[in-house]
């Protein structure tokens, strides 16, 4: 009979497993890793001084533009000649 703690394993084994295909699946999905050895083997070429800046570089370019969508205001600030 197996113990509680080889059984947690065996869990703990199965769901990472689980957890690594669904990771796989998504980099994949979004080409992740083509991307990426793209940008390492240019970096390897390259040979920045700054090779966290230069991977900084790469992805900035790639990411999508924020939008603000809207704006609230939490208070006011009243304001009188006598404030001046």
């Amino acid at each position: 009979m197996a113990s509680n703690s080889q059984v947690d394993s065996s869990l703990d084994s199965s769901l990472l497993n689980e957890l690594r295909e669904e990771a796989m699946e998504f980099y994949e999905k979004n080409g992740v890793p083509q991307k990426m050895e793209e940008i390492l083997n240019a970096m390897f070429y390259d040979k920045p001084k700054d090779v966290y800046g230069h991977l900084v570089g790469s992805f900035s370019p790639r990411t999508k533009s924020v939008v603000l969508l809207s704006i609230s205001c939490c208070g006011l600030c009243k304001s009188t000649n006598e404030d001046h």
